[in-house]
């Protein structure tokens, strides 16, 4: 495996972290605010954005090396962390000691309007939503999509939660991302460089690592979404036997078949 620009298979995603748990003190966001942030610690965090049954083999292969990550859950997206089998993913993942982390869109908290108290309450209603989602404690939060994002971030400072971006992290710090599917610079040769950087933070974003070896970030965002897609054609074929069976549904297309008959 090449250790600087890794594909995106699983197999290679326990080879990078076993990799770096040999190296580096891997931390959740929240164990880097609870105690100082050291050199020679790495933060290791993944963002949900299109479906927590994605994320859940990247989990389960942390679990099994005996490291812990922060997941960041939004509220706002395509996928409904209420819906059972997501909300019992999130659970799972909380119960093998990750940390459970608010996903938020900074649109949602409109500026100094109609006031900063306003915004900061509507987050914490949003956070005591997912702290029943996931059954546990929600201290951490990270703004979607800031690369991209026109407004400027509600929650930089002077909120009562770790905010992923806090500039703090940041401070000799050498932060790694592999958004959309793509490596920047050296990739991951930093980690294996001696001297080693002070302090690492790492993003991952677990939902494109899967059991493909395609190299085109295109064909491996293909893949991604015919796995997301499998998961509402499983909703449909509910939707479809509900339909089909519903005693309603009998009635009336009996009904139907009868006033085609009468009209023949």
């Amino acid at each position: 495996m090449d250790l600087d620009y890794p594909d995106f298979t699983l197999s290679s995603y326990r080879q990078l972290i076993e990799r770096l748990n040999s190296r580096w003190q891997i931390l959740r966001l929240c164990d880097a605010f609870a105690a100082p942030f050291k050199p020679d610690s790495l933060i290791l965090r993944h963002d949900i954005d299109i479906s927590p049954t994605l994320v859940l083999p990247i989990a389960e292969i942390e679990n099994s090396v005996g490291i812990r990550a922060t997941y960041f859950v939004a509220l706002h997206l395509y996928y409904n962390p209420y819906h059972p089998n997501n909300a019992n993913v999130i659970r799972t993942i909380a119960k093998m000691g990750h940390e459970i982390g608010f996903h938020y869109d900074s649109t949602l908290y409109p500026g100094d309007q109609p006031s900063p108290e306003h915004n900061l309450a509507l987050l914490d209603r949003h956070i005591q939503i997912l702290q029943e989602i996931c059954s546990s404690r929600v201290i951490s939060i990270a703004r979607h999509n800031p690369s991209i994002a026109e407004e400027g971030d509600p929650f930089k400072t002077a909120v009562k939660y770790n905010n992923a971006y806090d500039e703090r992290l940041f401070q000799n710090t050498l932060y790694i991302s592999d958004s959309c599917g793509a490596w920047r610079g050296g990739g991951l040769s930093p980690c294996w460089y001696e001297p080693r950087p002070e302090r690492l933070y790492l993003l991952i974003h677990a939902e494109q690592w899967a059991d493909s070896t395609d190299t085109d970030r295109m064909a491996r965002f293909e893949i991604m979404r015919q796995r997301a897609m499998s998961e509402h054609d499983a909703f449909f074929n509910e939707v479809r036997c509900v339909w089909r069976n519903h005693s309603g549904g009998s009635e009336h297309d009996e009904r139907l078949r009868l006033l085609k008959k009468s009209n023949e």
